[in-house]
C-alpha cells in the first residue's frame, strides 16, 4: 500500500509530460570521483534500480509507515545487492 491509497488519492495522467520522472539521479562532485573511481559504477547501479515505483515505495515507508529512514535505505540496498 502507498500513500496514494491510503489518503484515497489517483495519480493524473500527465499527457502534456509536464512534470519529470521521479527517479533517483546520482550527485557527486568530480574530486569524489577522481578520488574513489569505484563510486561511478556503484552510484551508476543505484540510479538504475531507483524508478518512480521504487521512490514511492521507500518514502512511503518512511512517511507514513513511520519506518526508520536509515533502516529501509539499509534494507533496500541490500536487497539489490548493493552492499557487501
Amino acid at each position: 500500500m502507498d500513500a496514494l491509497k491510503v489518503f484515497k488519492l489517483v495519480v493524473l495522467e500527465d499527457d502534456n509530460q509536464f512534470f519529470p520522472a521521479y527517479n533517483g539521479a546520482p550527485v557527486i562532485r568530480q574530486e569524489v570521483v577522481e578520488k574513489y573511481p569505484e563510486l561511478r559504477d556503484l552510484l551508476n547501479a543505484l540510479s538504475d534500480k531507483l524508478d518512480s515505483d521504487t521512490m514511492k515505495n521507500l518514502n512511503y515507508r518512511v512517511d507514513i509507515k513511520h519506518e526508520d529512514i536509515n533502516e529501509v535505505a539499509k534494507t533496500w540496498l541490500d536487497e539489490q545487492g548493493l552492499l557487501d
